[in-house]
């Protein structure tokens, strides 16, 4: 049996893909982690953990790309690094 997704569900799947797909690949493969990881660890570990998660992303090619595609007001070119 195949499964399908109502009409409205499976567009929605489907835009959050596209829109996910246009992230960051290393600052969303370091969301995911640090929301499973987040579940797992008291507050203030957890904290701690986006704290030096985030002061390691922003010395990325992808965080310096996605500033500089803000302040020209156009789609930022992620490289993955």
């Amino acid at each position: 049996m195949k499964w399908c997704l109502p009409l409205d569900l499976q567009a929605t799947v489907s835009a959050l893909a596209q829109q996910m797909a246009g992230l960051s690949p290393p600052g969303l493969a370091w969301v995911k982690e640090l929301v499973a990881d987040g579940l797992e660890q008291p507050l203030d570990a957890a904290l701690r953990s986006e704290i030096t998660t985030f002061e390691a992303y922003i010395r990325s090619s992808d965080f310096l790309e996605g500033m500089k595609a803000f302040s020209e007001k156009r789609k930022p070119r992620f490289t993955g690094r």
